[in-house]
């Protein structure tokens, strides 16, 4: 970095320069009210169906865009950033973001890692709760984070893209407060 980038000078421009964004606060709260319609349980794919056994991106992609939603992928992508919400008995129980959805919900049902798979980490720790280790040592086999993914691999997923990362932020705590999923919190770490 040159000597002048680092200036006081320069630091309070970009502090005080207009912050970066598409989203408008006031126009979200009436988008979001109609855009969780879309996440309703009817319009939820079996999780198998999607990312089961031998089943990759390419092969949801398809699932959708046979099922209509090829606007989800411009561009010939194979993935989208957007929402996706967990379902079980028609209930939601989990609200999720990523850049590449449906490579994520394939982590958390594949993945190997307390960091990869950790919806399925989470809800396995809160079983076991008589553990009061670390991640590292909880289930060094992933047994017990295996059986929670293969119960995850039989629920429902609805998903939904949204490419500004501050509304896929906002709507994120939105859904999750508004369908009353239970597996998520927000606290800092």
């Amino acid at each position: 970095m040159t000597k002048n980038r680092l200036s006081s000078q320069a630091i309070s421009d970009l502090v005080l320069g207009e912050r970066k964004g598409e989203a408008d606060y006031d126009e979200l709260q009436v988008q979001f009210a109609r855009d969780i319609k879309k996440l309703e349980h009817q319009h939820a794919y079996a999780i198998e169906d999607l990312v089961g056994f031998r089943k990759g991106k390419s092969a949801a992609r398809k699932l959708l865009i046979d099922d209509g939603h090829e606007d989800w992928f411009p561009n010939e992508a194979d993935d989208f950033r957007g929402i996706y919400v967990w379902y079980h008995d028609g209930k939601p129980f989990y609200a999720g973001i990523s850049r590449g959805v449906l490579g994520r919900l394939k982590q958390h049902v594949n993945g190997k890692s307390h960091f990869s798979a950790s919806m399925a980490y989470k809800i396995a720790r809160t079983l076991y709760n008589e553990y009061d280790g670390g991640r590292e040592d909880f289930d060094p086999d992933c047994e017990k984070i295996g059986h929670v993914q293969n119960w995850l691999l039989q629920q429902e997923i609805a998903m939904l893209p949204i490419s500004d990362p501050d509304q896929l932020a906002l709507f994120e705590i939105y859904c999750s407060i508004k369908m009353g999923t239970v597996l998520n919190t927000f606290e800092t770490h």
